[in-house]
C-alpha cells in the first residue's frame, strides 16, 4: 500500500495517541476536520525531498488543533540509489539463505544482486549523506511532537556493499 493511500488507514495507537499518516497533499482542511472528529489527535506528515506543500500542510495541521509529527523515509531512497548504485544493499545469496528462495537464479562469478532502492544508513559512506538529507528536510519547520524515521537500520536480509564489517545484524 502506498503512503499516498494512507490518509485514514495508517493508525498508530499508544497511550491514547491516535495518529494518521498523511501525505502533505492530503492534509486539506476537510480531511483534517474529519480526522479530528473521528478521534485522531495527531497527524504524521510524510516529509519528502522537494515537496513544496509541506509548509502549508504544517500550518493547516496546527490550525486544526492536531498534534504534529513527521515521517521520514530513510533507507528506501530511489534518488540516492540511482545516484549511487554502489551504495545499495546487496541481498545475501549464500546457500543457507537460498534455501528460503530456491527459485533465485544462480549468480555468475562476481555478480551481485542489489536491493533497490535500499541505501543502508550504517555505512561510513552513506551515514553523512542520510544525516544531511534528514537535516535538510526538517530545517525551517516547526518542532514536532515526534519524528518517525522509517527504515533507519540496514535491511534485515541484506548487507551493505560498503562499510560492511561482518558483525551480526
Amino acid at each position: 500500500m502506498a503512503l499516498s493511500e494512507l490518509a485514514a488507514l495508517a493508525q498508530l495507537a499508544h497511550g491514547g495517541v491516535q495518529l494518521a499518516l498523511v501525505d502533505p497533499a492530503q492534509a486539506d482542511n476537510r480531511r483534517l476536520a474529519e480526522l479530528a472528529s473521528t478521534g485522531y489527535n495527531g497527524v504524521v506528515l510524510k516529509l519528502s525531498d522537494g515537496d513544496a506543500q509541506i509548509g502549508s500542510a504544517v500550518k493547516r495541521v496546527t490550525a486544526a488543533g492536531l498534534d504534529l509529527y513527521y515521517w521520514i523515509e530513510i533507507a528506501r531512497n530511489p534518488a540516492l540509489a540511482d545516484a549511487h548504485p554502489e551504495w545499495m544493499a546487496s541481498i545475501q545469496t549464500h546457500q543457507k539463505w537460498r534455501r528460503l528462495f530456491p527459485d533465485l537464479p544462480a549468480l555468475r562469478t562476481k555478480e551481485v544482486v542489489k536491493n533497490y532502492p535500499w541505501v543502508p544508513v550504517m555505512c561510513k559512506e552513506t551515514f553523512p549523506v542520510h544525516l544531511k538529507r534528514v537535516g535538510g528536510l526538517v530545517v525551517g519547520l516547526p518542532v514536532a511532537e515526534g519524528v518517525f524515521l522509517n527504515d533507519s537500520s540496514r535491511a534485515s536480509s541484506a548487507k551493505a556493499g560498503l562499510g560492511w564489517t561482518g558483525e551480526a545484524a
